[in-house]
């Protein structure tokens, strides 16, 4: 009996938990249904999963160039989602369509975005250029937390394909140099004040490795703000700093 109860207390403290992370990441079903499911099969029977949103207007016999977005966490479903809705909807990459890549369901694997090789970026990439009409340049990155990071070695697996990072926060690895091909990126990393110092501190060896090598790099400290946004925080300063850079 004993051993009953305390198998009962166990799995009501991870329900508990379950629900309070499906709570702090809850997102409206209005805009869960701005974003479309997309699967693509591959010859080994894998699947590549992500999500996309549209511009308004979208015309499906051009081409637009992509936001593509790398949420932080597990990169999972749930994330991506919360992901869009916290840091990566904005009428201000109306111009872009919006990418999404589901990491639990890539290749059957669960790897995270941040340890992709460059071999695995390409794949990925050129999986989704073959189902959606997107330029060969032109592209912008977005990221948070792991995103942030893997940000930085997709820039590196395609440096031709993007000109620009928006990162939520987001560092550069360490053992990363910039990429020579980065001379007209455009960088901006968003870190909360009350982020943790491995973010703070990445911040800052991040925009001294950028300096110089990038057409602009610059960090924007959000007062107040820890590591994970909310839906209430105003996005729009971010991608307003961004776009003003020059």
């Amino acid at each position: 009996m004993y051993v009953m109860k305390n198998i009962v207390c166990i799995g009501l403290v991870l329900l508990t938990a379950i629900t309070v992370v499906a709570q702090k990441f809850d997102v409206p079903d209005s805009i869960k249904q701005e974003l479309e499911m997309k699967t693509i099969k591959l010859e080994d029977g894998s699947t590549i999963q992500y999500k996309v949103h549209y511009p308004p207007n979208f015309d499906s016999t051009k081409t637009y160039p992509a936001y593509l977005c790398l949420s932080g966490g597990d990169q999972g479903p749930l994330i991506v989602d919360y992901c869009y809705y916290a840091y990566f909807r904005t009428p201000q990459v109306n111009d872009y369509i919006t990418i999404l890549p589901i990491a639990q369901a890539l290749f059957s694997s669960k790897k995270n975005f941040r340890a992709y090789t460059n071999d695995e970026v390409k794949n990925l990439v050129q999986h989704i250029q073959k189902h959606e009409p997107l330029t060969d340049t032109g592209w912008l990155l977005g990221g948070s937390s792991n995103g942030g990071i893997g940000a930085f070695g997709f820039a590196n697996a395609m440096p031709e394909l993007f000109n620009g990072m928006i990162v939520m926060p987001g560092a550069i690895n360490e053992t990363m140099a910039a990429n020579e091909k980065w001379k007209d990126y455009k960088v901006l990393i968003a870190v909360g004040s009350k982020d943790s110092a491995f973010w703070l501190q990445g911040t800052k060896r991040s925009q001294n490795t950028l300096k110089g090598n990038v057409k602009n790099v610059q960090w924007m400290l959000l007062n107040g703000e820890e590591h994970i946004l909310t839906p209430e925080f105003d996005i729009e300063k971010i991608y307003t700093r961004y776009f003003q850079l020059q």
